[in-house]
């Protein structure tokens, strides 16, 4: 896959700016950022979600499903998904929930926006320290960077996601990270986020191979840990002209 690199002013800015910062804590984020402005145009063609919850003192499966969605231009130029296969097993299997559960999955936007924890600003909304921390993974030496992020959930109440990042400390693109939610909603005892990205430095192609999520739930008795994996896979590339 060649890359189609779409460098606009915000990224030329960020590229001048980065030399001013001699500060080691914030020119190896800056490198994050303009690796994420890089690859802001890649999509995934198929989005696979895998999820799973277990009672915790049987260890039984209670439910599990599997749904792939396929994410294409339509022709006007616009992205649309397209529902490849849902199965779903198990205690409730064919509970309403389940459908509208496929139906958000379905109506989510995949049109590339400068969002989220890469295009924020440092500041109030995200505050970053770096560690004297380094651990090997996926091959690259990485470096961690303990991090608070605040943004809007569902009910556009802020949300502050607090973990670790880890970058690779030669590029400076994101391999890895792992944050805990201050907020849950009712019979959620604690919400862990995990992603994992893919990076090749030879085409300083970067992007989001998985998206894991592990929800420990308890109702009366019932103590349960839901699990939901979402993999990312046959990226292309997003017309550059269309890019804001």
């Amino acid at each position: 896959m060649k890359l189609n690199i779409y460098i606009p002013l915000v990224l030329l800015l960020i590229l001048i700016t980065s030399n001013l910062f001699s500060n080691e804590e914030y020119s190896l984020w800056l490198k994050a950022q303009i690796i994420a402005e890089v690859n802001l145009g890649l999509v995934p063609g198929k989005t696979r979600q895998e999820m799973e919850t277990v009672d915790d003192k049987s260890e039984e499966i209670i439910q599990n499903s599997d749904v792939i969605i396929l994410h294409q231009l339509d022709e006007e130029g616009r992205i649309i998904n397209i529902l490849q296969e849902q199965k779903t097993d198990g205690e409730g299997s064919d509970h309403p929930d389940n459908d509208r559960m496929v139906e958000s999955l379905m109506q989510k936007d995949y049109t590339p926006k400068r969002e989220g924890l890469f295009f924020t600003e440092i500041g109030d909304k995200l505050r970053i320290k770096l560690t004297e921390e380094r651990q090997i993974i996926d091959g690259f030496i990485c470096r961690e960077y303990q991090v608070n992020y605040t943004t809007a959930g569902q009910d556009d109440k802020d949300v502050i996601f607090t973990g670790s990042v880890w970058l690779d400390e030669d590029s400076g693109a994101p391999i890895y990270l792992d944050f805990e939610m201050d907020k849950t909603p009712r019979f959620i005892r604690n919400i862990h986020v995990e992603r994992s990205f893919a990076f090749n430095p030879e085409t300083n192609e970067w992007v989001e191979g998985e998206l894991l999520t592990t929800v420990e739930i308890r109702f009366l008795l019932k103590r349960m840990t839901n699990t939901t994996r979402i993999s990312y896979s046959d990226y292309w590339h997003y017309p550059a002209e269309d890019l804001e």
